[in-house]
């Protein structure tokens, strides 16, 4: 995800430490650990598309709030780190999702 790399880069310049790049690492990938298994149930039991469109409007109120809290200069390594667990945990989830329903939106336009 485009996003692991830019939390990344802004914890490396917080920080100038690459522990807390790997633990920013690490705290994304909590999701997959923890909601690996629900995720196929989710993907079978809802609306696909619906599910999509609400992580995506996830992502885009996170990019947000990064977004202003750097402008704003009052950004903290804390909470880049909670940002991206918070966000993470189900955008990794929803993997089944988008995999599952992307082979029939792309043969709907050819």
């Amino acid at each position: 995800m485009d996003a692991d790399v830019g939390e990344g880069w802004l914890i490396l310049t917080l920080t100038n430490s690459p522990f807390y790049v790997g633990l920013t690492a690490a705290l994304s990938s909590v999701g997959v650990l923890l909601f690996s298994l629900y995720a196929g149930v989710i993907a079978d039991r809802t609306d696909k598309r619906r599910v999509i469109i609400l992580m995506q409007v996830a992502f885009m109120l996170e990019a947000f709030t990064v977004s202003i809290l750097v402008w704003t200069g009052v950004i903290a390594v804390w909470q880049v780190l909670v940002l991206a667990t918070i966000l993470a945990s189900p955008a990794r989830s929803t993997f089944p999702c988008g995999s599952r329903s992307s082979w029939r939106w792309s043969a709907r336009t050819t």
